[in-house]
């Protein structure tokens, strides 16, 4: 919060950074309300070429918006249009695993075995990539943290539903969890200028 210029970042990000590994101990989001002071942090952050550091530009006193229920119906959608025995991927700009791991386990359950995510590296190989989430809490506007449903307090099932969890693990194995993939391009990695 408050992160330009981005002195304070870049320390963080050194020493985040493992030596003889591309791949940093952590990620640090760092965050300025303002235009101009936001692109002084990704100046400062492309110098130390750190896979670990997104810049973001919002106000942080307001928690950014969740977009589950959009997600869901997108992919919904998107499997409505397709041709049987066809292809969809599944691709967010969102790191959050409620927009991500959660939005397909509830399509895969909707769905009752006429759909199944298919394992990315036997189609692409080579591809660098992490497994998905199979375990995350959710946090309400307090930041109070809750691994279940069943562990939320009444004043916040308005906010948070039951969907947003992780399914069960057995849940999770028969839905082939596993096979969702986790692929964090980074404007370092990209062949793009980080604008797209």
């Amino acid at each position: 919060m408050c992160a330009a210029p981005g002195s304070k970042t870049a320390q963080i990000l050194e020493m985040l950074q493992v030596r003889h590994c591309d791949i940093p101990a952590g990620l640090v989001v760092a965050n300025d309300l303002h235009n101009k002071r936001s692109y002084m942090l990704v100046h400062q952050a492309n110098r130390l070429k750190s896979a670990g550091c997104i810049v973001t530009n919002h106000d942080a006193a307001i928690m950014p918006n969740i977009y589950l229920t959009k997600q869901t119906r997108i992919l919904r959608r998107g499997l409505e249009l397709l041709v049987s025995g066809g292809r969809l991927v599944y691709s967010t700009c969102s790191m959050n695993p409620v927009e991500d791991e959660a939005v397909l386990a509830n399509i895969l359950q909707q769905c009752e075995g006429t759909v199944e995510l298919v394992e990315a590296k036997d189609i692409l190989p080579g591809l660098v990539c992490s497994p998905g989430l199979t375990t995350w809490k959710i946090a309400n506007r307090n930041l109070d943290l809750y691994s279940s449903f069943d562990e939320v307090p009444v004043m916040y099932h308005t906010q948070i539903r039951p969907h947003m969890f992780p399914p069960p693990p057995e849940v999770a194995e028969e839905l082939h969890l596993e096979r969702w993939t986790c692929l964090q391009l980074s404007v370092n990695d990209a062949t793009s200028n980080g604008t797209e």
